[in-house]
This record gives C-alpha cells, sequence and structure tokens, in this order.
C-alpha cells in the first residue's frame, strides 16, 4: 500500500527501484527507538552508499523538523529539481534531498496509518 502510494505520488521524479527501497525501509525503521533523522538515514543509506552517515544526518536534519503533517507541497518543492528521465544526471546532493524528503513522507504516512 506504501510503496503504490509513492509510486502514485513521485514516480515522475524517482526511479522506481528507489521508491520501492524507500518504502521498503520506512516499514522496518518505523518502529525503531530512534531520532527521526536516524530513521530518514537508514531509508536512504543503501540507495547513496557513497555518503558518509554523519553528511546524510545533517541533510535530514530540517526534514525531520520541518514535516510534522503530510504535506506533499514540502516534499514536491525538493522534487522539482529532479525528475525521473534525468535522474542519472541529476547531482548527488539532489538525489539525497530528494530520497530523504520521500522517506520522511513514507514515515509520515506508516505513522497515520497506525
Amino acid at each position: 500500500h506504501l510503496q503504490a502510494n509513492l509510486q502514485q505520488q513521485f514516480a515522475a521524479y524517482i526511479p522506481q527501484g528507489w521508491l520501492g527501497a524507500i518504502a521498503h525501509k520506512a516499514y522496518h525503521v518505523l518502529t525503531l527507538q530512534k531520532s527521526m533523522s536516524d530513521k530518514l538515514v537508514q531509508c536512504v543509506q543503501e540507495l547513496l552508499p557513497d555518503w558518509a552517515e554523519d553528511d546524510l544526518l545533517v541533510l535530514a536534519r530540517p526534514f525531520a523538523v520541518a514535516m510534522r503533517s503530510l504535506d506533499t507541497a514540502i516534499v514536491e518543492s525538493e522534487l522539482s529539481h529532479v525528475s525521473c528521465q534525468n535522474w542519472a544526471n541529476v547531482s548527488e546532493i539532489e538525489q539525497a534531498r530528494a530520497s530523504l524528503a520521500i522517506a520522511r513522507y513514507a514515515l509520515a504516512q506508516l505513522q497515520s496509518s497506525k
């Protein structure tokens, strides 16, 4: 259900394989006793193997704090620079930010459905 929701919302921006991986990890990290930033990093870390965990934590922090609701506008503004068609040409930092934004949305979706 979550993966289908992410596909519907964000398939134009980010490759399906990434969306599936984020959805899969979101289920696993949801119940961990960790900070939201740590959960976000765990959702995207495997997709961004060249990134140090500390660097991802810095990028994750604003998403952990800002998105208390299911506001897709915040996610979509983050995705405005990327598209699935040119994903290979998107900078690594934009890929990371887009992935973290979607991970935050995914976790918010899971929390609200509890």
